[in-house]
């Protein structure tokens, strides 16, 4: 038995009592008279009728009170296209687009035609102060459209100095807005951003998120295919890392329907994970309007659990000590006014899940200790 499979039998002893190893416990002393029963189940039901309608009633007041005010930095059309379909929800209140390659004013001419009651306002990178000013959320995108299909230490060292700038501006202009990481590669990048807040004193790692929703969407329309299921109908966890190396998905809690083959579930992988230049055109590079559309969900349920929605479940990459040997990981969460109000950790999972994840650790630590090393190399030279 590995050391991560005993981890895990180890959880599962301690977490008896928890929801997701919740065992059915049955009364000795049943009431005998069968009216009785009904009329208590009738009770409960009830006031759980009434107990979901006044939380519906509460949610819809709030969807009407617009007071989420977001800010996306970066440049190319990704984040054009999340700005546009941010547009289309009343709890947005204001959309600020920082354009850090100055190519996207013309564009944003025309869609300030839209009749919805969002503003975007666009600014360039030298008025970023500005934009930031009393954000909400601010999104972290790529500096670029075009992203080179090398290994994720070459991917980092090419943004590391981007996201560092970023990173600091808005430590400097609004340091407690909730921080939501798209830049990538996410699972070095976010680790980057949080240990640079760590050192500035205002760390909260609670409202610093890294994005997987590309590969949640990806892993979900080829599930979908599969099952020849709507896309929308289906939901698949994932935990790990934040890039197509290191993310695992969760096909044994997959919803409505998780009874694969082994057929099935090598395809899925190998499908998810393809290298080839198709798959990379069509997920991971260039203007992508399924990119705008992952970052706008997830930005939408950041929105609403800032706002006080209840029951706001995501799947996204966070600091985490759900495995001890693992500072960061993919897990689902429950978002709050404060950010991420409830970490639920590992469910239940196949033997082949568990062995997908011991193999990603080493990958995921080594990207995080690349990105932690960078910024304390840079303290050690400021400092002398």
């Amino acid at each position: 038995m590995t050391a991560l499979s005993r981890l895990f039998l180890d959880l599962s002893r301690r977490c008896r009592r928890h929801p997701i190893f919740l065992h059915r416990k049955f009364s000795k002393n049943l009431p005998t008279d069968y009216r009785k029963v009904r009329g208590e189940s009738r009770r409960i039901e009830e006031k759980s009728v009434k107990k979901l309608t006044k939380e519906k009633d509460k949610n819809v007041q709030k969807d009407n009170e617009a007071n989420i005010r977001v800010c996306i930095i970066g440049g190319g059309v990704t984040p054009l296209y999340t700005a546009i379909l941010l547009k289309q929800y009343k709890i947005i209140k204001s959309i600020r687009l920082v354009d850090t390659k100055g190519s996207s004013l013309e564009a944003l001419t025309d869609i300030s035609q839209l009749e919805t009651s969002p503003r975007i306002d666009y600014f360039r990178e030298k008025d970023i102060k500005q934009a930031l000013r009393e954000a909400n959320i601010v999104a972290l995108m790529d500096e670029t459209d075009a992203v080179c299909n090398t290994m994720i230490q070459e991917q980092f060292k090419l943004t590391a100095n981007y996201v560092r700038q970023m990173t600091d501006r808005i430590l400097r202009f609004c340091p407690d807005a909730l921080v939501a990481v798209f830049a990538r590669p996410v699972t070095a990048t976010l680790a980057m951003v949080s240990e640079i807040f760590r050192y500035s004193g205002w760390w909260d790692p609670d409202r610093i998120i890294g994005s997987i929703a590309t590969y949640s969407g990806r892993i979900e329309k080829m599930t979908a295919a599969i099952l020849n299921l709507e896309h929308a109908s289906l939901s698949v966890p994932l935990a790990g890392g934040a890039d197509a190396q290191t993310v695992v998905p969760l096909l044994s809690r997959a919803l409505p329907f998780n009874q694969f083959t082994n057929t099935q579930r090598k395809t899925l992988l190998q499908s998810f994970r393809a290298s080839d230049k198709e798959t990379r055109i069509a997920f991971d590079e260039g203007p992508s309007l399924p990119s705008g559309t992952a970052a706008t969900k997830l930005i939408i349920n950041l929105a609403a659990g800032l706002s006080g929605f209840n029951h706001i479940i995501i799947c996204a990459y966070v600091r985490s000590d759900v495995l001890p040997i693992c500072r960061f990981f993919t897990s689902e969460l429950e978002l709050g006014p404060e950010g991420v109000k409830r970490n639920f950790g590992l469910p239940k999972i196949s033997a082949a899940e568990i062995l997908l994840i011991e193999q990603a650790i080493p990958l995921i630590n080594e990207h995080v200790d690349m990105a932690v090393n960078a910024v304390r190399r840079e303290r050690m030279c400021k400092t002398r």
